[in-house]
């Protein structure tokens, strides 16, 4: 960033009215904390271009980082009626109306991700947490499955698939996925929350390897 800025800053000197500058002046910002002046200059990036979806979803995931979720889903929506075909929006809204318990809603949005993007993985895993909450399992499992054919090495992934394929068989108890999602959910930003998630995994599912594997992890 503290080399981008300066090239962005010439880029505008030059063209003031030059949108990809724009936005990249934002990218730096958001990329250095300032998420203020980050969404400033994706504002007057979508001056500069109201048909930009790109900027609308990097937009809406900075009120999504600030647990603004009513801007962040007016921004996705906003980046679906300028790019219909962009799967992002998609992806994200459908990820979050999951977390909010919206699940038939988050269902369909997830299946409208897989249709625009059918090579990332990550659409074919949300939904499939998303059929799992509405105990479709065999659609769940098709979808881990069409993850793993894409990405094999995802052990995520992989654990995720046993313990439906476990739920289903009546191996596990089904309360055992919330706990589970929201510990794979927090390996990324919190290690000691997600100790604490599995640990509440391994309590209702103690045979469960997956579990005690990422633990140990």
């Amino acid at each position: 960033p503290a080399i981008a800025g300066p090239k962005f800053d010439e880029a505008l000197r030059l063209d003031p009215t030059h949108v990809w500058a724009t936005q990249g002046k934002g990218g730096v910002a958001a990329a250095e904390g300032r998420l203020d002046e980050a969404l400033e200059w994706y504002a007057k990036a979508l001056v500069l271009d109201p048909s930009r979806a790109d900027v609308y979803n990097k937009t809406a995931g900075i009120h999504y980082a600030r647990a603004d979720f009513e801007s962040a889903m007016t921004a996705w929506k906003a980046a679906i009626e300028h790019a219909p075909d962009d799967y992002h929006a998609y992806l994200n809204m459908g990820a979050v109306l999951s977390l909010q318990g919206d699940l038939e809603r988050a269902e369909v949005l997830l299946g409208a991700a897989v249709e625009r993007a059918p090579g990332n993985p990550l659409a074919y895993v949300n939904r499939g947490y998303v059929l799992f909450k509405l105990q479709r399992y065999d659609e769940a499992i098709a979808g881990f499955y069409a993850a793993l054919a894409i990405n094999p090495r995802d052990r995520k992934v992989a654990g995720s698939l046993e313990l439906v394929q476990k739920v289903q068989a009546g191996d596990i108890p089904f309360e055992a996925f919330a706990p589970y999602e929201k510990a794979l959910a927090a390996t990324v930003v919190d290690a000691n929350l997600a100790i604490q998630f599995f640990k509440e995994v391994i309590l209702l599912a103690p045979d469960f390897a997956v579990a005690h594997t990422n633990l140990g992890l």
